[in-house]
């Protein structure tokens, strides 16, 4: 039997990588490094200031009171919190096509569920994939109209086509095309908050319409860990079975909670701030480095690639050099992109955070500028 390989984009950074990280003092992504006796401190503070009880494989007034709270911040019935997305989407995955009596799922081929998990869905469950939607873009209506599967996922935004988002217009038709197959809707929402300002609407109102809704707590929001799954009752419900079923059902998790309540209380609000600089980053970009582009422009989430014309191996070359000079890290992911011509093309991942904010625009294109004098050499 072949052994799997490790999936191309996982962003895992290499012992040599995560040091070089924590030694810098600037970040171009997120909120920078974690300095966990500091974190720890923090939580332990907040757990005495806000008196929280710990719960028990799944219940607990803390934890559920936090659960209610999410579910209706996105308009659902209920919500189930879980250690990782990839469980809660396949437990979301398993239960419609199980209602449905149909294996089948359709996502775009550039899906976590594709290229992360070791094909997960199918070893796990026995889902069989209907691959639909532009490798470069996003799904739309009309990859809805050929499928016949028990449900469709759709990711906001595409992360591994840039954080590209279809407009309010396109999303609004998706929803429509599954109702009209009577297909059901599943959210691969771990950005959602990162998607919320371009859309400048609740999250509940781009919410309505899924059947089902994933968020994630440590990617936008830079929590610990863990996820939560969201849907009608008898859904959650469901979905709690399937939970112990895998594993996920842990004696204790309210480490992971009370770092996903806190982190959604200090940064819910703050993403329209992080648009606000993406924006600023890329109309200049074009003044400072044309050589360079974002692979979306304009921005339409707070997650972006920028794109460059060398290989990734130089662009890592670029990045810890500027790590050791500058004391600056430009990201933990870049990776090489296709094309036609079979030119060099490759990517650095950003997602704008209070890190981000921290960094001057000048010193942003400074740096840019720098790298295109590599492009060119």
């Amino acid at each position: 039997m072949k052994k799997p390989s490790v999936p191309p984009l996982a962003s895992v950074q290499s012992p040599a990588s995560a040091a070089l990280k924590n030694s810098c003092s600037k970040f171009l992504s997120g909120d920078g490094a974690k300095r966990w006796p500091t974190l720890y401190r923090e939580l332990a503070e907040y757990c005495e200031q806000n008196d929280v009880d710990a719960d028990y494989y799944g219940r607990g007034k803390f934890l559920n009171d936090f659960e209610e709270e999410m579910a209706k911040t996105l308009g659902f019935e209920a919500a189930v919190f879980m250690p990782s997305g990839t469980m809660a989407q396949l437990i979301a995955l398993r239960i419609w096509c199980d209602r449905a009596e149909n294996k089948k799922v359709a996502f775009h081929p550039n899906s976590h569920l594709e290229v992360n998990e070791f094909h997960a869905y199918s070893e796990l469950h026995n889902l069989k994939a209907d691959l639909i939607g532009n490798p470069q873009t996003t799904v739309f209506a009309s990859d809805l109209k050929s499928t016949d599967a028990a449900c469709a996922l759709l990711e906001l935004p595409q992360r591994r086509c840039g954080g590209y988002l279809p407009t309010w217009d396109e999303l609004e038709e998706i929803k429509a095309e599954a109702r009209r197959k009577n297909m059901k809707l599943h959210l691969d929402g771990a950005r959602l908050w990162e998607s919320q300002p371009y859309y400048g609407r609740p999250v509940s109102e781009i919410c309505r319409g899924f059947d089902s809704v994933y968020i994630s707590f440590y990617k936008g929001l830079n929590a610990i860990t863990g996820a939560m799954l969201l849907g009608s009752q008898d859904f959650i419900d469901e979905a709690r079975i399937w939970l112990r079923r895998h594993g996920g059902n842990l004696y204790q998790l309210h480490p992971y909670v009370v770092s996903a309540k806190r982190m959604w209380e200090r940064k819910q609000d703050r993403f329209q701030v992080y648009r606000g600089k993406c924006l600023a980053l890329d109309k200049g970009l074009a003044e400072h480095a044309p050589s360079l582009k974002f692979r979306v422009s304009p921005p339409r989430a707070t997650l972006m690639h920028l794109q460059a014309p060398m290989s990734a191996e130089k662009f890592r070359h670029f990045r810890d050099e500027i790590a050791k000079t500058k004391g600056f890290w430009l990201g933990g992911l870049i990776d090489d992109l296709k094309t036609d011509d079979g030119s060099h093309q490759s990517y650095l991942e950003i997602d704008v955070g209070e890190s981000t904010l921290r960094v001057s625009d000048s010193e942003f294109f400074e740096i840019f500028a720098q790298l295109q004098k590599e492009v060119i050499s």
